[in-house]
């Protein structure tokens, strides 16, 4: 008997294992934002774009914006995959894009919820458009 408690594991059927993983993806995730004693929890729905903002990240929400003493690198690790990079200095929520219009060079203007516009390089155009075609449907 003690051979059996001793090496002796419970397994989760799938039923559980699938109410685990579900609790875990429902809940929201935040960005921690930190600015000298300051530290801020921002739902990723709130955030509009981040910026580079050297040496800080500029993280724009619709009602107030953050000074985040970090890189764009290092908080693009964080983001989940509602979140594409635009430019070198610029990350958006695609869920905010509202429009983009070209400026006939091979840049665009991107138009986010709030009446916020941002750059989109033309390296990541192609990308861009690939990712927005994939949300809209008809």
């Amino acid at each position: 008997m003690i051979y059996l408690k001793r090496f002796y594991s419970p397994t989760l059927d799938s039923k559980e294992a699938n109410e685990i993983t579900d609790t875990a993806e429902s809940q929201p995730k935040n960005l921690e934002i930190k600015n000298g004693r300051q530290h801020h929890l921002v739902s990723f729905d709130a955030i509009l774009c981040i910026k580079a903002d050297s040496p800080y990240v500029l993280v724009q929400t619709e009602d107030n914006s953050y000074l985040h003493s970090s890189s764009l690198k290092k908080v693009g690790e964080e983001l989940d995959s509602r979140f594409f990079k635009l430019h070198r200095s610029c990350i958006v929520n695609i869920d905010k894009v509202t429009s983009y219009q070209s400026r006939l060079n091979g840049d665009y203007d991107v138009c986010l919820s709030g009446h916020i516009n941002v750059r989109l390089s033309r390296n990541y155009a192609k990308q861009f458009k690939a990712v927005i075609g994939d949300l809209i449907t008809i």
